[in-house]
């Protein structure tokens, strides 16, 4: 017998025409599962291999095994034609596969792509806000991808000598700064590049998730006294080479600068477009103070304030080796200004930046990076949001790329009470700059200041989509249902079994047992941090603070008193040093409202708002008339502060809301009232069945 007839009498050509029908179609029935359930796309990948890498093997079982009246038997050559019943059976599942697939095709054909609306807002008070900055949120998906629009992959190091890591994300840091300066191209910042270092992706995921039409890859090799520097522009839609050259050269600080140069007008030429403003003019001459500053640079600012002054001896370094290094000279100042922003509040910290930075743009007064670093400092330090403002326009002039300038911008913006400019700001940071987690995480609470309950949840969704997000940016998405609805039970899973203390946001590590009366756990946790002051962007206070809390609280009046005269004390002598921090004064109020001093509470509680009035901080400034409340209502009656809680209520923008507040024990003997029950239905973001 032929091999053919045998083959058809064993059904194996049967067994493979009902294989592959029928894997198409359990194909196409998981494409709709996995879809609906948003599996990731490794899972298809892998259905398809499974199916793919199954095909012999179903054909060598249908080979070896035949169905017969008495079962499944091996078949030896010597079974008789006792098959028909199961070719029958074989035909009628693959022509039942056919029908079933020519149904789904047809279906398709016929049913319209579904059009995704927006979910319907839930009931808030400034609809007509939310709105428009909805609107505008929504604006960066309609823009297509520009083909003057280039991402610069992270270089590969190929270098055989040890700890070169550095030098090579400074050459590519440093391109990137070339191609930036270009008004004519669209350059994807370095913090959305980085997390496609050794990735698996192909080329057009990676496009399509940055939004450019080319990508720049490189790969750097230093040896001794030489570097060679290999880069490639391809198309990221097609996988077209554009252009390709290596550079060899002596490594000096010149010539690493020229060679940027060099590629970045190589790039440009090949984009049909003129690169301006760049120079090859090298920042420093000495390469071990070069090394330096890029170490300084690549600590996150994340707000810790260790990571801070980390940072700034780093770059002290650098200057000590090359005193003339204006670019090391800005970080110094940056470092000092971020110190004073998210944690000190220390004057002398403000004072020293400014110091370091003026110093450097005496030195390089057109540097684009050092005007940015200016403007920085002149919002974050002074809150002085014209200058800021200005300062950010001369950065921008020289960085006409650069997303950290448009960041800024809507921060300024956002914090002097634009928030339709500060979201038009940020949607052209997101496009320079998609994959920044931090601008993403922080651009939550512009619609947490609004009330905007479902525009805070989207941004916060896409917090979450980042495998390297900080336990910092995660922690504001769980703000949503903590400050905006009183809900602590996100953020409190969430930080549950965390060692770290969140840096800026360290004070929730305390706050939200607090909210919860498990007061052991305060104390627990109040004992396992260091030093004697809890210091974060939002809150200062001396661990008797905490401690006098838990006690009031606990009925141990007498204890408490010790610990919140000790405290008072201790935010004294703090005053002393920033008489206009007002986090100082509300935390002191609290601690004169446990003494019993009601004047000195209303004083200092006071002193707060008139130091950090509304009108300098739109959003924030709210925060001490709510802390200022708090104090007040341990010992006033229940009508006044129903109605300092209306006034604080009714603010335009602000970001601790009713059911938030409502969770603190001080509100206890107030909560059950008519007046605060209604406050609470009025101004409540909860959905009515919460």
């Amino acid at each position: 017998m032929s091999i053919y007839s045998e083959l058809k009498r064993r059904n194996v050509f049967r067994v493979a025409a009902a294989y592959i029908v029928v894997g198409w179609l359990f194909l196409q029935v998981a494409d709709i599962l996995l879809d609906f359930v948003s599996a990731p796309e490794w899972v298809g990948k892998a259905i398809i291999a499974l199916l793919v890498l199954s095909f012999i093997p179903a054909l060598a079982v249908a080979w070896i095994f035949e169905v017969t009246p008495e079962g499944v038997q091996r078949d030896d050559g010597t079974l008789q034609e006792t098959n028909g019943h199961q070719a029958k059976r074989l035909d009628v599942i693959t022509i039942g596969a056919v029908v079933i697939l020519a149904v789904m095709m047809f279906w398709q054909q016929l049913t319209p792509d579904k059009q995704v609306t927006p979910d319907e807002p839930a009931t808030v008070r400034n609809q007509t806000a939310r709105t428009d900055l909805q609107d505008a949120a929504t604006a960066e998906s309609a823009i297509e991808i520009p083909e003057n629009s280039v991402a610069v992959l992270p270089f590969a190091n190929r270098s055989a000598e040890a700890d070169t890591q550095f030098f090579v994300d400074g050459i590519h840091d440093d391109l990137l700064t070339q191609l930036a300066r270009n008004a004519a191209l669209r350059v994807i910042s370095r913090t959305s590049v980085m997390e496609y270092r050794d990735t698996s992706k192909n080329l057009r995921q990676i496009g399509q998730e940055l939004g450019v039409a080319k990508l720049l890859e490189g790969a750097v090799q230093r040896a001794g006294n030489r570097v060679r520097i290999n880069a490639q522009l391809i198309d990221a839609d097609t996988d077209e080479h554009l252009w390709a050259e290596s550079f060899d050269r002596e490594l000096t600080p010149e010539n690493i600068f020229d060679i940027q140069t060099d590629i970045a007008r190589a790039i440009a030429g090949a984009l049909a477009s003129t690169l301006t403003g760049a120079s090859s003019r090298a920042p420093t001459r000495n390469l071990d103070a070069y090394d330096l500053y890029l170490r300084s640079r690549a600590i996150p600012n994340d707000g810790t304030l260790e990571d801070v002054r980390r940072a700034i001896e780093l770059a002290k370094r650098a200057v000590e080796l090359d005193p003339g290094f204006a670019l090391a000279m800005g970080e110094v100042g940056y470092g000092y200004t971020n110190a004073y922003w998210y944690t000190t509040g220390d004057p002398r910290d403000r004072a020293e930046g400014r110091k370091w930075l003026e110093r450097a743009l005496a030195l390089a007064p057109d540097e684009p990076r050092l005007q940015f670093l200016w403007a920085d400092h002149l919002y974050h330090g002074y809150l002085d949001y014209d200058a800021a403002l200005a300062a950010l326009e001369k950065a921008e002039e020289g960085l006409p790329n650069g997303a950290e300038i448009y960041q800024h911008r809507s921060w300024i913006l956002r914090r002097s009470g634009d928030f339709e400019g500060a979201i038009a700001a940020m949607n052209k940071a997101v496009q320079l700059n998609p994959r920044a987690v931090q601008a993403i995480a922080h651009h939550i609470f512009t619609y947490v200041f609004v009330g905007d309950l479902e525009g805070a949840r989207r941004w916060a969704r896409r917090v979450f989509e980042f495998p390297d997000a900080t336990p910092v940016h995660i922690s504001f998405g769980h703000m949503i249902d903590y400050y905006m609805l009183g809900d602590t039970r996100p953020m409190g899973k969430y930080i549950a079994g965390r060692g770290d203390l969140f840096g800026p946001l360290n004070y929730v590590w305390l706050e939200l047992p607090m909210l919860e009366r498990r007061y052991d756990m305060v104390l627990e946790r109040l004992a396992g941090m260091p030093g004697e002051m809890i210091t974060s962007q939002f809150a200062v206070w001396p661990k008797s603070w905490v401690r006098a809390r838990v006690f009031w609280q606990q009925g141990q009046h007498d204890a408490a008193r010790e610990q919140a005269r000790e405290a008072v004390e201790v935010l004294g002598r703090a005053l002393e040093e920033r008489p206009e921090d007002p986090r100082l004064f509300v935390a002191r109020a609290f601690m004169h409202a446990l003494l019993g001093n009601a004047a000195a509470a209303r004083a200092d509680a006071a002193k707060a708002q008139q130091v950090y009035p509304v009108e300098r901080d739109v959003p924030e400034a709210p925060n001490y008339i709510a802390d200022g409340i708090r104090a007040i209502a341990v010992f006033a009656d229940t009508a006044e502060v129903a109605e300092l809680l209306d006034a604080y209520l009714a603010l335009p923008a602000k970001t601790y809301y009713i059911d938030y507040l409502l969770l603190d024990p001080v509100f206890d003997r107030h909560r059950d009232d008519a007046a605060i029950q209604a406050l609470q239905r009025k101004y409540t973001l909860r959905e009515p069945t919460s």
